[in-house]
């Protein structure tokens, strides 16, 4: 759930910092595009490398937390 909205923020901010796009707009086209074409938002370079970076991240996080031992 966190992944798809990490990516339209991202996208924004560096659309925005590269001026190719004013920032509400481009988080505005990203929800959109992420409500209208679900799969091809999934399919997208920046959810794929976003969801690569993340999912390991919170695996790890989650698992160290399940089974801390205390040394």
């Amino acid at each position: 759930m966190v992944t798809p909205l990490n990516v339209v923020v991202d996208k924004s901010v560096i659309l925005y910092s590269n001026g190719t796009s004013e920032l509400w707009p481009a988080a505005g086209a990203e929800l959109k595009m992420m409500v209208s074409t679900p799969w091809q938002f999934l399919k997208s370079f920046q959810f794929r490398w976003m969801y690569l970076v993340y999912a390991p991240t919170y695996t790890a996080s989650n698992l160290a937390d399940h089974y801390h031992l205390d040394i």
